[in-house]
């Protein structure tokens, strides 16, 4: 006789996963961005070498001038290391101006300075002018050579006898702006050197006459805002930082804006140097007689 055995079911298979350490396996993506930053720095170093290859000069200068920021700063260092290792872009040959090159103008005795005369209008002056303003050109000068911060910047200065008075001429250059472009503010940079100004004012008592001018930049709607405007309100914030420096507002005689009417650079309308301020240490009375043994020879330099 057969006896009936109960079904039971069968036992699961053991399966045993045997784990390699050290092995491969799936990496992810990080290697795909690490990648694509590599093409792109590839492609803009290409790019770059490739604009600098198929424009001139100008044209250079002017894509650096599109993508310079409008408020800028310049640094106080001026070692030999670093990108350009200490040569400058400004300057043919690369190599920069010594800041005492850059002081040539404030180092010269005021009676030996550049003269401007005209045909029209002869130049007047009394002996206390000279030595008024001989007196305010040994003091900005001791005020810029004290501080780093200006006598980086003295470059930017220029000294100009007139037959108005003694001029002074602040003029903007590459990454040093005394305004942003197309701004009527002076920005952080420009104000200690409206204050050594204002403090050097404060040696004489002539009276002051400022003056804006712009570059040939044009505006698209003229009507709210172009050169004349602009030049006349720069014009005005430097009269208002030199009132901040503690110079007396009797002594301001006048603001004029020139716009582009009188360029520094003639020959490029947009060089940095045609935005620029003029501040004029008018003479005391331009009618007086020219003292005995001229300063300035007729119709030319100063002697």
């Amino acid at each position: 006789m057969l006896e009936l055995v109960e079904d039971r079911p069968r036992p699961a298979p053991i399966i045993v996963k045997r784990v390699i350490e050290g092995g491969g396996g799936h990496h992810g993506g990080a290697w795909k961005v690490a990648y694509a930053d590599f093409v792109t720095a590839m492609m803009a170093f290409f790019l770059i070498m490739w604009i600098l290859g198929a424009t001139s000069e100008d044209q250079r200068k002017g894509i650096a001038d599109y993508f310079r920021p409008t408020l800028a700063t310049q640094s106080a260092g001026g070692g030999a290391n670093g990108l350009l290792a200490g040569r400058s872009m400004n300057e043919k040959d690369g190599i920069a101006k010594s800041a005492t090159t850059a002081l040539a103008s404030l180092r010269q005795p005021i009676d030996q300075i550049e003269t401007f005369t005209d045909d029209n209008a002869a130049t007047r002056t009394l002996a206390r002018d000279l030595q008024s303003f001989e007196s305010f050109r040994l003091k900005l000068l001791s005020i810029i050579e004290s501080d780093p911060q200006l006598a980086s910047m003295s470059e930017q200065m220029h000294l100009t006898l007139t037959p108005e008075g003694l001029r002074l001429e602040v003029t903007d250059a590459p990454g040093s702006a005394m305004f942003a472009v197309g701004e009527t503010g002076a920005v952080n940079m420009a104000r200690p050197i409206l204050a050594g100004i204002a403090t050097a004012l404060a040696e004489i008592d002539n009276d002051i006459a400022v003056r804006g001018h712009t570059d040939g930049r044009g505006y698209a709607s003229p009507q709210r805002m172009n050169n004349w405007l602009l030049s006349a309100a720069r014009a005005d914030a430097t009269r208002q930082e030199l009132l901040g420096g503690g110079v007396d507002p009797e002594r301001i005689a006048r603001i004029e804006g020139t716009a582009d009417r009188e360029l520094r650079a003639s020959d490029d309308p947009l060089d940095e140097r045609n935005r620029r301020i003029s501040i004029t240490m008018l003479f005391s009375d331009p009618n007086d007689p020219v003292p005995e043994g001229p300063f300035f020879r007729e119709g030319g330099d100063a002697q």
